[in-house]
């Protein structure tokens, strides 16, 4: 799903669960940088650091779990703040 695709509200209710901010995060211990996350990020908010580990731009991130089904290694894990 695509960020215009999200009405207000669908967009409101994706990010926000039983009143806890929920954001996606890479386990930089278990990622093993293929980079596979990257291009499927609809919004472009995944970057790669100096040793090729991916990092999640959390304020830019849409939580849509793209990035987390197609890891191989399912070091990508969606986590309530």
């Amino acid at each position: 799903m695509y960020l215009d695709e999200f009405t207000d509200n669908e967009y409101i209710e994706k990010i926000l669960y039983k009143g806890f901010f929920m954001a996606y995060r890479i386990d930089e211990n278990v990622c093993i940088a293929c980079g596979a996350c990257e291009p499927v990020c609809p919004v472009d908010c995944i970057s790669a650091n100096e040793n090729g580990i991916r990092i999640i731009a959390e304020d830019d991130c849409v939580n849509c779990g793209a990035c987390a089904g197609v890891c191989p290694v399912q070091c990508i894990s969606e986590v309530a703040e």
